[in-house]
């Protein structure tokens, strides 16, 4: 179980990677509106409630990585975030410092698919 530190952490760490990745996305989309529309959008809101609004389907590798980064944000939420989603054992802090949307352990992702966006 992670300690109310490093949750903020992580939390902290992750919504950087969103905003940071929101940003690159919305330079990529022409519509002013969709720019908008995704600029305003709260990562807390998406992971509080999956119906909130979809992301932008017109850059599907950035729409990719804003999903992995909320369902990232759910796992923490519900308390399951850092646990391996096919073998329930813990993910190494050196897989989730590097990538904090990973949702898979090294033995059941060794390549880099620990980055999926599974929904659990």
């Amino acid at each position: 179980m992670m300690t109310p530190e490093q949750t903020r952490r992580v939390r902290r760490s992750l919504l950087d990677r969103w905003q940071s990745a929101r940003e690159r996305t919305a330079a990529e989309l022409p519509d002013e509106r969709e720019q908008s529309r995704l600029r305003k959008t709260s990562p807390d809101h998406l992971a509080a409630d999956p119906r909130a609004g979809a992301l932008p389907a017109s850059c599907p590798d950035h729409a990719r990585e804003l999903e992995s980064i909320v369902h990232a944000l759910r796992r923490l939420r519900s308390g399951v975030y850092g646990r391996c989603i096919v073998c329930n054992e813990r993910i190494s802090a050196e897989r989730l410092e590097a990538s904090p949307e990973a949702v898979a352990c090294e033995r059941c992702a060794p390549d880099d698919t620990a980055r999926a966006s599974v929904r659990a």
